[in-house]
């Protein structure tokens, strides 16, 4: 699955692998240019903040025409990628799988007072997890993944993703008339509220996520290149995700 976007004056197919394919422009001839010391085209440019930040760009892209339903699904499916790989059982003295249940059902019910509780719980829940982050100060000595990840980074990881999750299924259970934006009021909407929080469930969330992966293959410290590269995948599998629940809901 795929969809096609229009990246200024570059149309682009972006893939459920999360590839950027320029379809009217041959890049492969700026890549190889710069090869021989020729400066960054604007495609390279494009290309190149693709690969640093995919999630961000495509939701860029798709700003316009992202669907309540499309939002929903994207933030749903994200939320499950981050608690699949980040594995904490417990938050504080819930059940992560009781907190995710909790919010489904909430969303299901349309219980924006009761999805406001759970919000809360999951608020104090993050900032306690931030407090021990802080007082353990193992990111300022270690470049090892596997002492870097620590049951507090871990659990605000996830607490993080739960929140920003809970805010976008907030914004997508407004009326269609909400989502749109009221240019006369300068007001952009429900759907440019829910793109912020979409992006905030992803990207805080990948740095920790390529730790987890890069402490499965290494034993001690990792370069700065292997976590841009690990980060970059992690990143695209993102995208891809999203590129695939949009397809699949335009009929593409």
């Amino acid at each position: 699955m795929s969809i096609i976007v229009d990246n200024g004056p570059f149309e682009c197919e972006i893939t459920e692998d999360g590839e950027l394919i320029f379809l009217n422009y041959n890049i492969t001839h700026d890549l190889a240019a710069m090869e021989f010391g020729y400066s960054e085209t604007p495609a390279l440019f494009e290309l190149h903040r693709w690969n640093f930040n995919p999630v961000s760009m495509l939701l860029r892209l798709v700003s316009k025409t992202l669907s309540i339903a499309e939002a929903a699904l994207i933030g749903r499916q994200w939320l499950d990628m981050v608690c699949d790989r980040v594995g904490v059982r417990d938050i504080h003295t819930e059940s992560s799988k009781n907190v995710i249940k909790h919010i489904d059902d909430a969303v299901a019910a349309e219980d924006k007072e009761n999805l406001d509780e759970i919000a809360t719980f999951i608020g104090f829940s993050a900032a306690a997890y931030q407090q021990q982050e802080w007082r353990s100060g193992t990111y300022k000595n270690s470049l090892s993944p596997k002492e870097l990840l620590t049951n507090a980074s871990l659990g605000l990881t996830l607490a993080s993703a739960l929140s920003e999750y809970v805010m976008v299924a907030r914004y997508t259970m407004a009326p269609q008339s909400f989502w749109e934006p009221h240019k006369m009021l300068g007001y952009g909407g429900g759907r440019a509220h829910a793109i912020r929080h979409l992006e905030d469930i992803p990207s805080p969330s990948i740095p920790n996520l390529a730790l987890i992966d890069l402490a499965a293959k290494f034993d001690g410290p990792v370069s700065a290149e292997q976590i841009v590269d690990t980060k970059q995948k992690i990143g695209k599998e993102f995208a891809g995700a999203a590129v695939a629940i949009i397809a699949q809901q335009r009929g593409l």
